[in-house]
């Protein structure tokens, strides 16, 4: 598998007449996240001599702390991959799964009546047994080339500092604060008021558990003392994962959906994935319009977007 550190070297800033950063633009790829300071995560791993599987794990790792309410610890996944070497592309699909005595009338009352969405999705039986863990331990043993310990670094310290909240943090307590548990309002909603953009947070208890990780590797969620937390947690709030299901649980490794844009190949993860296929349709649509005649910020180019 070629190593792709000095090809993402070749990455180019260009500027507009004010010389203010106007966009990157990379010859073979680059990195890229939601959020910058995961971007910057894994841009370190390509600086310190990792490939692109380094980077994506420092990124997801990073991303735990900084965009906890999409991702985390306990999310789960599909991960794309592409070995140059084999000439071989394999979707490791560490989707979360439901835990074994999950009975198939746990959101419904007994007369049938499906149970309100809120009440629900807060609800125990709602948590699936993660597994983008279990994807990145492949990941690791499979394509990475740097130590756990390098990788993890970025985001304990992310976790131990003092992070600058975003817009997305507020847009998120605005719209979910009601979703929130007891210890979660403590932590973002300080005296009963939700963190603003500009506030700053630091999460000592996620770094916590990130250290545990570093040492102990990518299992210690599945078994040991964050485990135990998980089924404790889970349990307290009338779910029926098990130390087993944590234990038994295992990625897949899959072959992509394929699909054709203008002469590419496009790899995407098949079902139960539903971003590859609303892609693949996407581009589908699109390839019919001309839509390289208008400037990538124009209006009209975003309105077929969202047309």
């Amino acid at each position: 598998m070629a190593n792709l550190k000095e090809i993402f070297k070749a990455q180019e800033k260009y500027y507009d007449t004010g010389n203010q950063i106007k966009g990157d633009t990379g010859r073979y790829g680059m990195v890229a996240s939601a959020i910058k300071e995961a971007t910057h995560a894994g841009n370190q791993m390509l600086d310190k001599g990792g490939n692109a599987f380094d980077a994506l794990i420092a990124v997801q790792l990073s991303l735990a702390v900084v965009e906890g309410m999409n991702t985390g610890i306990g999310a789960g996944g599909f991960i794309v991959c592409h070995d140059e070497g084999k000439n071989e592309t394999k979707v490791i699909n560490a989707h979360s799964r439901a835990p074994a005595e999950l009975e198939p009338e746990c959101f419904v009352y007994d007369n049938g009546e499906v149970i309100p969405f809120d009440k629900r999705s807060t609800h125990g039986s709602s948590v699936g047994v993660p597994g983008i863990m279990k994807g990145l331990k492949h990941l690791h043993e499979n394509y990475a080339t740097l130590p756990l310990e390098t990788l993890i670094a970025p985001a304990i310290e992310l976790a131990e500092s003092d992070f600058r909240v975003n817009s997305l943090w507020e847009r998120t307590l605005d719209l979910f604060d009601h979703r929130l548990g007891e210890e979660a309002r403590k932590k973002f909603m300080p005296d009963g008021k939700p963190l603003r953009e500009g506030d700053t947070i630091v999460q000592p208890e996620l770094a916590k558990t990130l250290k545990i990780i570093r040492d102990e590797g990518f299992d210690s969620v599945y078994e040991g003392e964050i485990a135990d937390a998980i089924v404790e947690a889970v349990q307290e709030q009338g779910g029926v994962m098990t130390h087993q299901d944590l234990i038994n649980y295992h990625v897949k490794i899959e072959e992509p959906l394929w699909s054709r844009y203008r002469g590419y190949d496009i790899a995407t993860p098949a079902p139960p994935s539903g971003g590859g296929i609303a892609v693949a349709q996407q581009l589908k649509i699109l390839e019919k319009l001309d839509i390289s005649q208008y400037d990538p910020h124009s209006v009209e180019k975003y309105h077929l977007l969202a047309q």
